[in-house]
């Protein structure tokens, strides 16, 4: 084998052991579903304002076949891309307390947010909590039984034969959900704030975002089932993550998806009827709902404000 031979293997080794041709492959697979994919999205750290990235921005590029006219819904998908040979990926999980009458706001609540006036919701909630209730049934999380609430790294001694501690490990899990926590709020935000400076609001935005970590590597769920530790290897964890958001000072929360490469189409057709059902529920409310969002404003330039009920 020749020098040039050889390096070309050494250095098709190493690249198959970052991240990047995940990322490629799952773009590929997000084009082909119809999604409009920008890779190494930039977005500025709302704390440190340093500039980052994150590895995928996807957002839907199918025509809906509803026509929005006082609601307008932004969906898109944030994802990083993780590829750990030397380490497997554990999530310790607890029963989905969503699904037992508590709020799913404290699931979702950074994800999932609207220009929409707080003060036209009859039921004395911010609309954003409205929203999400009337979201959370309809869409994937609520079909988790389980809920990820910690996460560990754990070292496969007979691939890594030495004592130290890869990149790729708890680290990396905790760099990639801050990532997609901080993007997700900056660009939420971002998008309502733009809309919020306009002097008048000809539509409403809602915003709904999933945060995504694609993993090609070994992936379990770990509970406790009389007091012992079962493990059981998957290919969708769903874990929850809290932010403090630095725009309204609120810690909020984020449903983060754990998929594993091999699960990305199915996981993606899962997204889509979220996205089909988040529209059909703006379809259904959108008109009672701008029509009091825009008698809001009207007040509000005059000086009134309305009280809830």
């Amino acid at each position: 084998m020749t020098e040039k031979r050889k390096l070309e293997d050494y250095i098709r080794e190493k690249v198959a052991e970052s991240g990047y041709p995940l990322e490629i492959e799952v773009s590929n697979t997000l084009e082909s579903l119809g999604y409009a994919v920008h890779n190494t999205h930039y977005f500025q750290d709302p704390e440190t304002k340093e500039g980052r990235s994150i590895d995928i921005l996807a957002t839907p590029f199918f025509e809906s076949s509803i026509k929005f006219r006082e609601i307008v819904p932004f969906e898109s998908l944030a994802i990083e891309c993780k590829k750990s040979n030397n380490y497997a990926w554990v999530f310790f999980t607890r029963p989905n307390e969503y699904n037992k009458g508590l709020s799913p706001s404290n699931l979702m609540s950074g994800q999932c947010k609207s220009s929409i006036p707080n003060n036209i919701n009859p039921y004395g909630t911010s609309m954003d909590d409205w929203l999400i209730l009337e979201l959370y049934p309809n869409l994937h999380y609520a079909s988790f039984e389980r809920i990820a609430i910690a996460y560990h790294e754990v070292k496969n001694k007979s691939l890594d034969k030495s004592n130290k501690r890869s990149s790729t490990g708890r680290q990396e899990i905790f760099e990639a959900i801050i990532q997609l926590t901080k993007f997700v709020n900056y660009r939420i935000h971002g998008h309502l704030g733009l809309l919020n400076e306009k002097k008048k609001v000809s539509q409403e935005l809602c915003c709904l975002m999933f945060p995504i970590v694609v993993f090609d590597g070994d992936l379990f769920e770990a509970k406790d089932q009389l007091g012992e530790l079962v493990l059981e290897r998957k290919n969708h964890v769903l874990l929850k993550t809290d932010y403090l958001c630095p725009y309204c000072r609120k810690i909020e929360s984020y449903g983060m998806d754990i998929v594993h490469k091999s699960f990305v189409k199915e996981f993606i057709n899962e997204i889509n009827e979220d996205i089909k059902n988040l529209e059909i529920i703006i379809s259904k409310h959108q008109d009672s709902i701008g029509i009091g969002a825009q008698k809001e404003r009207d007040a509000k330039q005059k000086g009134f404000v309305f009280k809830s009920r």
